[in-house]
């Protein structure tokens, strides 16, 4: 067999597959020759088989996930992240890359689903019929790459790719947000992700797009203890309440979205590298000037919804509104300042910086309108 021949590759490990269909080393091989190809729905079919025969290899798990996100299949893919996680005790996906994309595929469905009409019970059809169609279509595949004349381009022109949609049905969705909020929680429960802020990032993505989630503040102190580094936030290394915080990450919620947040802007506060590193301050500045954003419009938000209360209590509601949000904002005040003040002389020029610094003026602006409103209301 020619090094990069795929077409006599695949054809090679096609009928090694037919002769010997419980051969997951066999199954894998095709796959790979798929995935090199970038041949997404060929592969996803090929791994489909190999992780049934090769469950305990972690990587066949994740080349499934990855294949499974490139074709639009959700749920496998968090079947497949949730099982490499637990093959490696997190390490296997520690990068943070397939959580990221996990998180904004969910995203993206749940933004698609926000978009639909009110005929759910037709679209609960149609979804059905589309799945029956995508495993008719799945097994077609299959077949293509076991056929004795198998013709590579024949796949090529009969695979299909990420749908340009990802709406869903109520169910659909359900499904699919219990099964990447499992996976992407036991990935925060490991000491390989939960050092590392893409898995933070991942989940805070993840829960602020929970289409039913209100708006709100997360429990307090995650942000209002100084590390010592001038910065305002906490270390985030609370021993014992890393069960309790795991167990507030459950609820699909803004305020779970605000905890991954703070705990993302911790993990990347640890030390002083990101003084004098570049893409260090990068990471930083950046992580810091979203959860400063997300502060703002938290209390933009909760102020909007206890203004527009009917009731005799709208008044004291605004007042505790403005009152809640202003330890948020200053928090997140002091974080931004000293992030601007360190960075003026090394990393002006950086975006991040000029991101940081934007970020700051819509913290401190939204900070003086909720102190206004405190003080018109006392």
């Amino acid at each position: 067999m020619k090094l990069g021949d795929d077409a006599g590759a695949a054809s090679a490990f096609s009928r090694a597959a037919a002769e010997e269909p419980e051969n997951g080393e066999v199954w894998n091989n095709l796959a790979a020759v798929h995935l090199r190809a970038e041949r997404w729905r060929p592969a996803f079919s090929a791994l489909s088989q190999a992780v049934k025969l090769k469950k305990d290899s972690w990587q066949t798990w994740h080349n499934f996930a990855q294949a499974a996100l490139m074709v639009g299949e959700g749920g496998s893919a968090a079947r497949g992240l949730a099982a490499v996680v637990e093959l490696t005790e997190g390490r296997g996906v520690a990068d943070g890359g397939l959580l990221l994309e996990l998180a904004r595929f969910v995203a993206e469905a749940s933004s698609s689903k926000n978009t639909q009409g009110p005929d759910e019970e037709e679209k609960e059809k149609e979804k059905g019929e589309q799945a029956s169609g995508a495993a008719e279509a799945e097994e077609g595949l299959l077949q293509l790459t076991l056929d004795d004349d198998f013709d590579f381009e024949k796949v090529e022109n009969a695979e299909t790719e990420k749908p340009d949609s990802l709406s869903l049905s109520s169910r659909s969705l359900a499904s699919l947000r219990a099964a990447a909020g499992r996976a992407l929680r036991l990935a925060a429960a490991t000491a390989a992700c939960s050092s590392r802020p893409d898995t933070w990032h991942a989940l805070a993505i993840f829960h602020d797009s929970e289409p039913s989630a209100a708006a709100g503040s997360g429990p307090p102190g995650c942000c209002d203890n100084s590390n010592g580094n001038g910065n305002g936030i906490g270390n985030g290394n609370n021993d014992n309440g890393n069960n309790s915080e795991q167990q507030g990450l459950l609820a699909g919620s803004k305020a779970a979205a605000r905890e991954a947040r703070l705990k993302r802007v911790s993990v990347l506060s640890g030390g002083t590298a990101w003084r004098s590193d570049a893409l260090k301050f990068e990471e930083f500045a950046s992580a810091a000037s979203e959860l400063g954003r997300a502060e703002a419009r938290a209390a933009r938000e909760k102020k909007k919804r206890e203004e527009e209360k009917d009731d005799q209590k709208a008044l004291a509601s605004v007042a505790a509104a403005a009152s809640g949000g202003q330890r948020e904002l200053s928090s997140a005040r002091m974080l931004l300042k000293g992030i601007v003040s360190t960075g003026k002389d090394r990393f002006s020029e950086a975006p991040a910086f000029a991101e940081a610094a934007e970020a700051l003026e819509e913290v401190e602006r939204e900070l003086r309108l909720v102190v206004e409103a405190k003080e018109q209301h006392l």
